[in-house]
């Protein structure tokens, strides 16, 4: 059970020998309950917190890393990541650019005021528009001479691409009713590559 928080009470109705509750991200429908589930598991140290105040137990675990990547990561090829003379910098960003805790602002700023760097996105383009500041930054996006967008790609075509990347960053603004800055998947596969990592606060710490 992945966050059906509204869409269901329980899940006493999957005939399953064991059942996980496996909230991911917080969010105002979250109750500390667990639905019938036989163990109750999160990547979230707030919501295991949650559950904990309820005096409900719920297990702290931590993001997976998919098989591509740790494969790319282990690989040992003598000039995988060798500087190439007058080699642009290339930084990377992996997900949906037009979720709401998205920076827009500093994304922009960074983008403006490092025209040599290519900044690589890759994941979600579509978006809500209906909302204005999402049809400006889809504008500007495709305007910049300095960005490129490479959709979504499969695990690994991604781990491939992540070898042309010289850093990755992660640019996030929360709002602390459903995103609190608190973990986030990518930074693994980010880690993977051995490559520098630039980001906004994250506070969880192993």
């Amino acid at each position: 059970d992945f966050r059906c928080y509204q869409q269901y009470t329980n899940i006493d109705w999957i005939e399953s020998e064991v059942k996980i509750y496996f909230p991911v991200d917080d969010s105002e429908f979250l109750m500390p309950v667990s639905r019938g589930a036989d163990f109750v598991i999160s990547v979230s140290k707030i919501i295991c917190n949650k559950y904990n105040v309820a005096g409900k137990k719920c297990y702290f675990i931590n993001h997976g890393l998919a098989p591509s990547f740790e494969k790319i990561g282990r690989q040992k090829i003598k000039n995988l990541f060798e500087w190439k003379k007058n080699k642009k910098i290339r930084v990377g960003y992996s997900g949906n650019l037009f979720i709401p805790f998205i920076d827009i602002d500093v994304f922009q700023m960074l983008i403006t005021q490092n025209p040599d760097i290519e900044f690589h996105f890759f994941g979600k383009t579509t978006y809500d528009s209906s909302q204005e500041n999402m049809i400006a930054w889809n504008e500007f996006l495709h305007k910049a001479p300095n960005v490129k967008l490479n959709g979504i790609l499969s695990s690994e075509e991604l781990s491939i691409a992540y070898c042309n990347i010289d850093a990755f960053i992660l640019c996030y603004k929360p709002d602390y009713k459903n995103y609190h800055c608190e973990n986030s998947h990518k930074i693994f596969e980010y880690l993977s590559t051995g490559m520098v990592i630039i980001s906004t606060y994250l506070s969880l710490r192993s």
